[in-house]
């Protein structure tokens, strides 16, 4: 049950940040969409139905990695992106 929420929560990252990134650009927003639905339904996918011989655990792995990797980056997008607006409201 701990690895499901685990990797639950890890998905639904970048969803959330995907959802925040269309306040700064809607591109960027339809982007990260297409991209996590591009990956999360195929490893999610081999996850539950390509488990056999103890390779659900890399399944997950990957599946946990990618979303990790996918959240720190959009955060990061939307970091900087905060701030040049933050800039500009300045001038």
């Amino acid at each position: 049950m701990a690895d499901s929420l685990l990797l639950l929560t890890l998905l639904l990252a970048p969803v959330l940040l995907t959802l925040l990134a269309f306040r700064f650009s809607k591109l960027t927003g339809i982007i990260n969409g297409v991209i996590f639905l591009l990956y999360a339904p195929f490893f999610w996918y081999l996850l539950e139905f390509e488990s056999g011989g103890g390779s659900g655990f890399t399944w997950m792995f990957y599946l946990g990695i990618i979303s990790l990797i996918h959240a720190v980056v959009l955060g990061i997008y939307l970091l900087v992106s905060f701030i040049q607006m933050r800039k500009q409201k300045g001038n």
